[in-house]
C-alpha cells in the first residue's frame, strides 16, 4: 500500500471531505478528491432553453455548474447548498413542467487531475484528442477509461480536469489516474 493516502474503504477514497493526494515524482500532475457537491438529476422536457445542449457545460456561479449528459437528461451540481435545498430548488424551479428530479450526490466521485501534464496524463486512459482548441471549456466529455464511465471537464484553464466517477469505482480509478500520472 502506498504511503501516499490511507486506506478508507474497499468501496471508495473517502466521505468526499479529505480524500487522498497524490502528486507524481516531478510534480507535472497532482490528483486529488473533490469534496462530494451535491448533484441533482434533472431528466424530461422542461422547454428551458438555458439548460445546455449534450456534451456541454454552463456555468451558472462559482459554485454551480449544469452538465448536459444525454438530449433530456441534466446533472446540476453545487458547492454551496446541501442537496436536499438544491433538489427542493430545482423542484420548485421546474414545477409543472414534465420532468423528474434525483439526488445523486451519493451516487457520484470526482477526482481533479491538475499539473503540467494533465492532458498527457489522461491521453494514457482515453482515445480522445485533449488539446485545448479541440476540448476546451464548457465542454463536457463522456467517455470509457480503462473500463470505467467518466464524465469529464476542464477546470482552471489548460491545466485542470475534473473526473466524475460511480462512487463505486472511486477508488480503483484513482489507483489507474495514479499510475498513468506516474509514467513522466
Amino acid at each position: 500500500m502506498s504511503d501516499n493516502y490511507q486506506y478508507i474503504s474497499p468501496f471508495a477514497l473517502s466521505d468526499g471531505t479529505d480524500g487522498p493526494q497524490f502528486t507524481n515524482g516531478s510534480g507535472t500532475a497532482i490528483i486529488t478528491e473533490v469534496a462530494i457537491p451535491s448533484i441533482i438529476c434533472l431528466a424530461g422536457n422542461p422547454l428551458d432553453k438555458a439548460l445546455p445542449t449534450t456534451n456541454l457545460i454552463s456555468v451558472i456561479s462559482d459554485s454551480r455548474k449544469i452538465l448536459a449528459v444525454a438530449p433530456d437528461q441534466w446533472l446540476i451540481t453545487d458547492t454551496e447548498i446541501s442537496s436536499e435545498d438544491l433538489l427542493a430548488h430545482v423542484q420548485q424551479q421546474y414545477s409543472g413542467k414534465s420532468v423528474v428530479c434525483a439526488d445523486h450526490s451519493h451516487a457520484w466521485s470526482i477526482l481533479r487531475l491538475t499539473g503540467k501534464n494533465a492532458a498527457k496524463c489522461l491521453s494514457r486512459l482515453c482515445p480522445i484528442d485533449l488539446h485545448y482548441d479541440v476540448f476546451g471549456e464548457n465542454n463536457l466529455l463522456q467517455t470509457n477509461m480503462a473500463g470505467i464511465y467518466i464524465l469529464c471537464f476542464r477546470i482552471e484553464g489548460k491545466n485542470g480536469f475534473d473526473l466524475y466517477m460511480s462512487h463505486s469505482y472511486s477508488r480503483s480509478f484513482f489507483e489507474i489516474l495514479r499510475d498513468a500520472a506516474n509514467l513522466d
